[in-house]
């Protein structure tokens, strides 16, 4: 896109950790499928939930940066053909975020 190139980076020590634990779904708070389907979120409580998850071990700005960010990323994704849908399992975050 716009003959720009990305790198990504890993915090962890192997590569794909976070991605693995999260098995490859994505957290976003208030997306219009979660409006669809009558749920209500902020990005307040994807930034608690997210500093919650991570033990209070993550950086607090850093965490704030990606929940400022995220809705953007949302839309860029679906912009580009992802498709979100509403099924989430169960056992993935049986008390986490929404």
């Amino acid at each position: 896109e716009c003959g720009l190139e990305v790198i990504l980076l890993e915090k962890q020590p192997a590569v794909g950790c976070s991605s693995i634990l999260s098995r490859g779904f994505f957290e976003f708070a208030g997306p219009d499928l979660q409006h669809a389907n009558g749920i209500s979120d902020s990005g307040e409580t994807l930034y608690d939930d997210l500093l919650e998850v991570g033990q209070f071990e993550n950086d607090p700005a850093l965490v704030r940066t990606h929940v400022e960010h995220q809705l953007v990323a949302y839309e860029w994704l679906k912009g580009h053909g992802v498709e979100f849908g509403p099924d989430f399992p169960d056992d993935l975050y049986p008390a986490g975020h929404p």
